[in-house]
């Protein structure tokens, strides 16, 4: 068959039914359960991602895929997506294009399941660095190839709404760009921890994945603290050692950003305390991959007004202990309601497709 005839003959099939994109979701999450780990199809796929993106590693796609795995279950999804729509709620067909900043494996998952479970068709354009695992999706796991187009540029495509994540300016090319269409747009957001002084080193053992999973490159990664006057550093960090940390800086990028920080700290005669494979700087607003600020309070009314006065968009999430406050140990293992920038992309997808 003639490629553009067989395109045209693609575009022309009906969008399977709800229950039938749920049972793909559902096959999905029970490949990557039970067979992922036996196919060499994925083992290539992840070990070219690996290739293409430097803080991509095996155990991080497959800590990726597993919190996916147990998400993309059948009565999880049904109830997870009713909830959110609604029962009686029908969505006229469209195509949402969704650009994805590559950061983390599966980022762009929750925006791909969402705009498929709802019948829509999907323009995913990857990240040049995450693109190996998205093509392994979409020519393996995915069983409507009708619904998905993978795309490397926008550009002279027709689509009916974006949902788009990236980096500050990233976002303000989105917001001209797409002024005229529906948008769901994504900056960048950080996310922080109060501590008590009091935590028990199990939870201090999760915070620091809170910090250091994903290399800390993620929006729920913990990259700012909020600790006591009194806090056990000593203790902290001796967690931390005991954790494996250290083994981040077998990365050869991750080493070259901590080492070019902590030379830089050095020469310019600033304090910092020294983790092994991460820096703890007092009062640094941003200092970037292998570096995490603290700010140090006498009572902890003073830590949750500093946080209140910031930008109400700076934290994807607050780990710590209370009410409304992440679990030690959870930043990286959100639910299918946890959304980023906290707007829902169902409710995104009913504004603008309800019938």
């Amino acid at each position: 068959m003639y490629p553009l005839y067989k395109e045209a003959m693609e575009s022309l099939k009906p969008v399977p039914d709800f229950e039938a994109r749920l049972a793909a979701w559902d096959a999905v999450g029970r490949y990557w359960r039970a067979q992922a780990a036996a196919d060499p199809h994925w083992r290539a796929a992840c070990e070219a991602a690996v290739a293409a993106q430097p803080f991509f590693t095996a155990d991080n796609i497959a800590y990726a895929t597993a919190a996916w795995a147990e998400a993309l279950r059948a009565d999880r999804l049904r109830a997870w997506w009713t909830a959110e729509m609604g029962a009686q709620t029908r969505l006229r067909p469209g195509t949402v294009a969704v650009i994805m900043a590559g950061n983390l494996p599966w980022v762009g998952l929750h925006d791909v399941l969402s705009v498929l479970l709802s019948g829509c068709k999907l323009l995913l354009k990857p990240s040049a660095k995450d693109r190996p695992l998205w093509t392994f999706w979409a020519q393996r796991l995915w069983p409507y190839p009708e619904t998905v187009t993978l795309v490397s540029d926008l550009n002279g495509l027709a689509f009916d709404a974006v949902i788009a994540t990236g980096s500050d300016n990233s976002f303000r090319y989105f917001d001209y760009s797409f002024r005229d269409k529906p948008a769901l747009l994504r900056h960048h957001r950080t996310s922080c921890a109060v501590l008590s002084g009091n935590e028990d080193d199990t939870r201090l053992a999760g915070l620091w994945e809170d910090m250091l999973r994903y290399y800390g490159l993620g929006c729920r990664n913990v990259s700012k603290l909020f600790v006591p006057r009194r806090f056990d550093w000593a203790r902290f960090l001796a967690v931390g050692r005991r954790g494996g940390w250290l083994q981040l800086l077998d990365n050869a990028a991750y080493a070259h950003n901590y080492g070019r920080r902590k030379a830089l700290l050095e020469m310019q005669g600033l304090p910092y305390r020294d983790g092994g494979a991460v820096l703890f700087e007092e009062g640094a607003a941003s200092p970037g991959i292998g570096s995490v600020s603290y700010a140090v309070y006498d009572d902890r009314s003073q830590a949750e007004a500093w946080i209140a006065a910031a930008d109400p968009e700076a934290w994807q999430c607050i780990v710590g202990e209370g009410d409304g406050l992440v679990p030690f140990g959870q930043a990286q293992r959100p639910t299918l309601t946890d959304y980023a920038d906290g707007v829902s992309i169902p409710a995104f997808l009913k504004e603008n497709f309800a019938i």
